[in-house]
């Protein structure tokens, strides 16, 4: 059964491929934390654009009905 031969490096073989994941798993992590966090927020911003739509909306509709005219739109 013949031995495996140790690398360039001299390391065993299967080590630098474990040693490469290791340093690989944090970029990674925060890459996809950051991607989260991104959905998050353009969830956000879509919320806030409907409900300030909304809001728009029902100053139209008191505007018309108890200012005693349509509304000037800025």
């Amino acid at each position: 059964m013949p031995l495996a031969s140790p690398s360039a490096s001299g390391a065993p073989p299967g080590l630098e491929e474990a040693l490469a994941w290791s340093t690989e798993w944090p970029a990674r992590f925060a890459e996809y934390l950051l991607q989260t966090q991104q959905l998050q927020l353009q969830a956000l911003v879509s919320w806030q654009e409907s409900a300030a739509a909304f809001q728009r909306e029902l100053w139209d509709l008191w505007a018309c009905r108890w200012a005693g005219g349509a509304p000037i739109d800025a």
